[in-house]
């Protein structure tokens, strides 16, 4: 359920930080159900540009692959971190220190 709850957090983040997933054919993943229910959610979500937790769902789902919902790329992913450290600093948890640790040992 939480990761359901992660991936309903997911959206597009603003001008000159996008983060456009690809989206893998639900057909081909483990659970084809929640797979297309998580894409759509991402669309519905697309919304909150800039959102502190969602860059943090986009960053998790980019480096995790949400159950196969999503293509992984880590790269972008820690690019997203980064922004986090910037954008959100007063707001950055142990929890985000540890992912962004996670990138710079990748």
């Amino acid at each position: 359920m939480k990761r359901l709850l992660m991936i309903a957090a997911f959206v597009t983040l603003g001008a000159g930080a996008q983060a456009q997933p690809r989206l893998i054919d639900c057909s081909k993943a483990d659970n084809p159900a929640y797979c297309r229910m998580a894409q759509e959610q991402y669309r519905e979500e697309r919304a909150r540009p800039n959102d502190y937790q969602t860059m943090r769902n986009v960053a998790y789902c980019l480096w995790t692959n949400c159950d196969m919902a999503f293509a992984f790329d880590r790269k972008e992913s820690c690019r997203i971190r980064r922004e986090i450290m910037k954008r959100h600093a007063a707001k950055v948890d142990r929890s985000d220190e540890l992912h962004f640790a996670n990138c710079v040992q990748a």
